[in-house]
């Protein structure tokens, strides 16, 4: 099975430390696996809202989100790049 990493990065700027350790992590990866970086400073997204509790449903994912849906549901891996402060 050929394994899809989906990259998130979540840091404040572009090409910090975090996303420069996880660019050099990734050329390890298997020679036939695929990878995806997205950056959620290019997925502009409004504040979430959790409705779970109540008689709303959410809708379906559009834009943004559906891009970070869309490739969620794609990757075998996910792995979260953020920051520690």
């Amino acid at each position: 099975m050929q394994r899809n990493f989906l990259f998130i990065l979540g840091s404040g700027r572009r090409d910090g430390n975090s996303e420069q350790l996880a660019r050099q992590a990734a050329l390890h990866l298997p020679a036939d696996a695929q990878a995806e970086w997205l950056h959620l400073l290019d997925l502009p997204m409004p504040p979430f809202e959790d409705i779970r509790h109540s008689v709303g449903v959410y809708p379906q994912p559009v834009g943004s989100e559906k891009t970070l849906f869309d490739a969620t549901l794609v990757a075998t891996d996910i792995v979260f790049v953020t920051p520690l402060y």
